[in-house]
């Protein structure tokens, strides 16, 4: 790591003293620094006496394992085949100075400082932006590190930035454009590099980033650092405390990640504003987890955003033990309520102290429930307090006489209906099979859909009266459903009669044979003309004035009553005539 040299220190002084002094330094293209000597020689005191140290963002020594340089210019052609380098900074950072490595391709001495230009890039998605976000033009002495190359000496050059950057990715790039070595036949300045790879590659193209003018796009490849330090002081993080706590019976421990809280007994830490904090939990012995409180709630994940002083609580209560064994030749499960036990397989389950816990025997196949044993005795409902660890047992006899016999219900015909079993089992519907106790006696009660009928039974039954079936076998039952025909038409109105009350009016009447119509439908033609509907009334009406008439005209009526299922047949038709 190359750290700055005490020419370095008294650039960024010099650079510091300037400004309040009323000269700047000229950050941009084309900045020069001002010279001035009886201001070099306070600083050269200031120096002395300052201990000013900045924070390292980048320290990369020169490689000298093998031929590590990289052109900087092309002879006759300045700033051509420029290189950079990528950086970050998490924090507001003010870059204070940059010192860098690099050397000529031949033996020379140069008498009097080289110029060079600094250059600040942001990142555009893995390689620098065209434009410069800052540039530093400068002209300064090369110290001899003292390590050479081929006989050839490496120099190092620093000098000042006072450059400040919000958090981020940038790229630096330093390019010598001093006329003395970037002419045709002057020697070349090559920028070192510090990575160490399998072979040495020369060519241009193995370097973080490269392009061949200011104006082009810069160009990426395999990876070689350069060897450069950066030196900057970041803004002071501010940081936000989370305070852990814990409540409950029981006990436990809370970790953080990221690392600073493991409560137990450090239950506070200060982390960085924005960081996202994730809290998990160690249950302690005979202890569960509760939920969390304040700043994060409920079983879930806990992350807490530091935007703020937060707290959060960890509740643990204290659990006891149930344990659920089962004895006897037979077969059967217990499960608990709440849930936590299914035994089958899961015979015990940690309950919070105090918890009423409900056990359930489930007798299997060929078997009966024999009763409890333990915490609960009999065959009766057992509930469990758990004020301490508790055992109870299941005891299941075997009868052979409780085998299982499997009935199946079918259904078929055009219509639609439910068969319902009497023990519980079936609802056919969807669940159109069941296993029922050998020797049962299992009714089963066809229920019909809208617009069907049941139409008898199929199988292990027959016809349309009640289905018991004994299960001493497997057996099989299908329920016929049809589809039910609809109610009659209505029945013909009789007894039409017409009466001319006045020469444009005829009073009809008639009478109701039915019980189901809709509505009755009047129709009317004149003279030798067609029949044409003139009149709707609702069901149960028995008079109608027809108005509208010709005078002395021969009018003759027919009515019909009509419902969803169709309509009846006419009346008797009657002619009248309107008076002139």
């Amino acid at each position: 790591m190359a750290y700055p040299s005490a020419i370095h220190r008294i650039m960024k002084w010099w650079l510091l003293v300037q400004r309040f002094s009323g000269r700047t330094l000229n950050v941009g293209s084309g900045g020069r620094m001002q010279k001035s000597r009886p201001l070099l020689v306070c600083l050269l005191v200031l120096a002395v006496a300052s201990q000013a140290h900045a924070d390292m963002i980048v320290a990369q020594s020169p490689n000298l394992t093998c031929e590590g340089a990289f052109s900087n210019l092309v002879p006759g052609e300045p700033f051509h085949q420029q290189m950079a380098d990528d950086f970050s900074l998490s924090r507001v950072t003010t870059l204070e100075s940059i010192s860098w490595y690099g050397r000529y391709d031949a033996l020379i001495s140069l008498s009097s400082p080289v110029g060079f230009s600094v250059r600040i890039f942001a990142d555009a998605g893995g390689r620098p932006e065209v434009v410069p976000i800052a540039v530093f033009d400068v002209k300064i002495g090369a110290q001899n590190t003292g390590l050479t190359f081929g006989g050839i000496p490496w120099f190092s050059y620093s000098t000042p930035l006072g450059l400040t950057l919000e958090p981020g990715s940038y790229w630096v790039s330093v390019v010598e454009f001093d006329p003395r070595t970037s002419g045709s036949g002057f020697s070349q300045w090559l920028w070192g590099h510090s990575s160490t790879l399998g072979s040495c590659a020369t060519s241009i193209f193995n370097v973080q980033a490269y392009r061949i003018s200011d104006d082009t796009a810069w160009d990426t490849s395999s990876a070689l650092d350069h060897a450069f330090t950066l030196t900057g002081t970041g803004d002071p993080e501010i940081e936000r405390l989370l305070t852990v706590g814990k409540s409950g019976t029981g006990n436990g421990n809370v970790i953080s990640s990221p690392a600073g809280i493991n409560c137990g007994a450090d239950c506070s830490e200060s982390f960085v504003d924005g960081t996202a904090v994730t809290l998990a939990t160690t249950s302690g012995e005979f202890s569960s987890f509760a939920g969390w409180f304040g700043a994060c709630t409920g079983k879930g994940p806990c992350i807490v955003i530091m935007d703020a002083a937060k707290a959060v609580s960890a509740g643990f209560a204290l659990v006891r033990l149930l344990t659920v064994g089962k004895s006897g030749e037979g077969k059967g499960t217990v499960i608990s309520s709440p849930v936590g036990i299914n035994c089958g397989t899961d015979c015990s389950e940690n309950f919070v102290d105090g918890t009423a816990v409900t056990l359930t025997a489930i007798s299997g196949e060929s078997s009966t429930f024999a009763g409890w044993l333990g915490a609960c005795t009999g065959e009766g409902p057992c509930v469990v307090t758990m004020d301490a660890a508790k055992a109870v047992n299941a005891d299941f006899a075997f009868n052979p006489g409780l085998d299982r016999q499997l009935l199946t219900v079918g259904k078929s015909g055009n219509g639609r209906g439910t068969v319902i079993s009497n023990p519980a089992g079936i609802n056919c519907g969807s669940d159109c099979s069941e296993s029922f106790v050998e020797g049962t006696a299992v009714t089963l009660t066809a229920v019909s859909g809208g617009s069907s009928t049941f139409a008898g039974w199929f199988g292990a039954c027959t016809g349309k009266g009640p289905c018991v079936v004994i299960m001493d076998a497997a057996k099989i039952v299908t329920a016929r459903f049809a589809r039910a025909l609809g109610p009659p038409v209505p029945s013909a109105p009789t007894s039409l009669t017409a009466t001319a009350i006045s020469q444009q009016q005829v009073l009809l009447t008639w009478h109701d044979n039915s019980t189901n119509e809709d509505t009755f439908r009047i129709e009317m033609r004149r003279g030798n003309q067609d029949f044409r509907e003139v009149a709707t009334v609702g069901a149960n009406v028995t008079r109608l004035v027809i108005s509208n008439l010709r005078s002395d005209t021969r009018y003759s009526f027919r009515i019909r009553a009509r419902n969803t299922f169709g309509f009846s047949s006419y009346s008797n038709g009657i002619i009248v005539r309107t008076p002139r």
